[in-house]
């Protein structure tokens, strides 16, 4: 199953609007080729296996993790199976296609924070958050490939994006199709990432219980734990 650039757009604006669109995408093709239910296995013998259902690729990564003692890179966004307790993520989140890219965003977004420290060039910050994305280290990320090959996967799915060097401004982003917003108890709703299902299904017109007092939101602020980099399966 791999998910088409105008559903990828579509969930990065609404799972993880902290980070350009182009970017998380030229990061997904880079991991998983936008297959949300990819699993990496790290380590001998391992190798990419590409289940068909999220059930399917729970119920293998879950296994290869806890029974078999495996490093597993999971999703979109190829969040390995180290991050998951930093997260606060289970295996069945972690490979909801909208989960998924908003703890990749995070890693992401940490690995640009601590680049910039030492960076002014945010172009270049942006090269060494790929980095460390991929290996944890500042350095590494170039020396086997993976920058360059995310900024290939960049100019292959947004031309319009540049990180080659020069001082860029940021594209503007494409006007999106806003995804439907369905009561949390609607047991019909599609799943979260299928936006296009989601607009089908907003548009019957359904009888929806409004509650006497809106509910009060509740919050809380993400932990300071580092993340581990997810580790590309070459």
């Amino acid at each position: 199953m791999i998910l088409e650039l105008a559903v990828v757009a579509q969930l990065a604006a609404r799972c993880a609007p902290s980070i350009a669109i182009e970017t998380l995408a030229a990061v997904m093709r880079t991991e998983s080729g936008f297959q949300p239910f990819a699993l990496g296995v790290n380590g001998p013998g391992g190798g990419t296996i590409l289940p068909e259902t999220r059930e399917a690729a729970v119920a293998l990564a879950t296994d290869l993790i806890f029974r078999q003692g495996r490093s597993v890179d999971l999703g979109l966004m190829q969040v390995n199976s180290g991050n998951l307790r930093a997260l606060g993520l289970t295996v069945a989140e972690v490979l909801n296609p909208c989960t998924n890219l908003a703890a990749g965003a995070r890693i992401l977004r940490e690995g640009y924070v601590m680049a910039s420290r030492g960076e002014a060039d945010p172009q270049q910050a942006l090269r060494v958050a790929f980095s460390r994305y991929n290996t944890g280290h500042p350095e590494r990320g170039f020396a086997n490939g993976y920058v360059r090959r995310v900024q290939g996967a960049a100019e292959v799915v947004v031309p319009a994006i540049r990180l080659r060097g020069e001082t860029a401004v940021a594209p503007p982003r494409p006007a999106a199709t806003p995804v439907p917003e369905l009561p949390d108890d609607d047991p019909d709703a599609p799943p979260e990432w299928d936006v296009w299902a989601r607009a089908t299904h907003a548009s019957r017109p359904r009888l929806v219980a409004v509650p006497r007092e809106a509910p009060t939101a509740s919050g809380g602020a993400a932990g300071s734990t580092p993340i581990e980099p997810p580790r590309t399966v070459e």
